[in-house]
């Protein structure tokens, strides 16, 4: 949903973290010991009726390149205080598919111009060097079914910029309903966890009304000695969006809006919105880069997990890999 304060090296959950250290009167910026999730498969349910979802990943071709224009903002408040960041990413984010299966697609992506406004000056230097980091790094997301299961990131890049590219490839999501249901719900997951959204078509050719219903659960088991787990997701104040669809299915225009509050020791409340905007399709660069070699800096972040390092692997995107 939003990127993390600068709390720490790691592609780490905003609320997750967050939470946990306001359940416990810890400062802001802690570090705890977290229990490693595993990807599960998210759950599809139906608003009216039995409904089945589209298992194909469609519109991304190997060959081609996307390029988005995009914005993404991020604020955040804990509790009465001032605003914790509040920050624009903007850029053109390049899009290339390294495989492609009827399911599933492997995608690279990197924002080769990316910049970062702050409306705090006084961050504003630290967000100067992870426009810089953005800048030279590039991340693969795995899409299957239309959902997010995992994203590859360089090794040590930083919190805020691996979950901003995290929220921005989470708005790449379409999960389609193959018996042309509207509307229908299922689960995906973003950059704070899973949650249940709800699409429905609108007078637009192609249009999508896609809103987030609520959440189910953070990134990580989030746990307090003594305590065990907790229990806390996200409270929905407000989630708006709309996806127009290519002719064959991909994302060409998307635009989010949401407002999360978590109450816990200290209230933690964010807003979010994502803009991306596809030019036509165009040739991808020549020669292909040596995909083994990129995918070898990189660990691996499943959906459901806050950091879940793994010995790089393309198969490992590949249907039966076994990942």
């Amino acid at each position: 949903m939003s990127s993390t304060p600068f709390i720490g090296r790691r592609a780490v959950s905003l609320f997750s973290t967050i939470a946990a250290c306001a359940s416990t009167a810890m400062l802001p910026g802690c570090t705890r010991p977290h229990t490693e999730e595993k990807t599960a498969a998210p759950a599809e349910s139906a608003s009216a009726g039995p409904v089945s979802l589209d298992s194909r990943t469609r519109g991304w071709d190997v060959g081609k390149r996307y390029v988005y224009e995009t914005k993404l903002t991020a604020a955040l408040t804990m509790g009465d205080g001032p605003t914790s960041f509040d920050f624009d990413v903007v850029g053109h984010l390049g899009v290339v598919p390294v495989t492609t299966t009827s399911e599933i697609a492997t995608l690279y992506a990197s924002i080769p111009d990316a910049s970062i406004a702050s409306r705090l000056p006084a961050s504003q230097p630290e967000l100067d060097k992870v426009a810089v980091e953005m800048k030279g790094a590039g991340v693969f997301f795995t899409l299957m079914s239309g959902r997010i299961t995992e994203m590859r990131v360089p090794h040590g890049l930083s919190a805020t910029a691996a979950n901003s590219f995290r929220a921005i490839g989470a708005a790449l999501q379409f999960v389609g309903a193959s018996n042309g249901a509207s509307p229908y719900t299922t689960e995906e997951y973003d950059s704070t966890g899973r949650y249940v959204a709800q699409y429905e078509r609108t007078s637009e050719a192609n249009g999508w009304r896609k809103r987030k219903l609520r959440y189910v659960g953070l990134l990580a088991d989030t746990t307090v000695p003594g305590n065990g787990p907790l229990l806390i997701a996200p409270r929905l104040d407000n989630s708006e969006g709309t996806i127009r669809l290519s002719a064959d299915g991909r994302p060409e225009l998307v635009n989010m809006q949401d407002e999360a509050t978590i109450s816990a020791q200290v209230s933690v409340h964010s807003k979010t919105g994502i803009s991306l905007q596809s030019a036509p399709a165009e040739a991808a660069p020549q020669p292909t880069p040596n995909w083994n070699d990129l995918l070898a800096s990189t660990e691996r972040v499943g959906a459901s997990s806050l950091t879940e390092p793994r010995p790089p692997s393309l198969r490992s995107t590949m249907p039966g890999s076994g990942d």
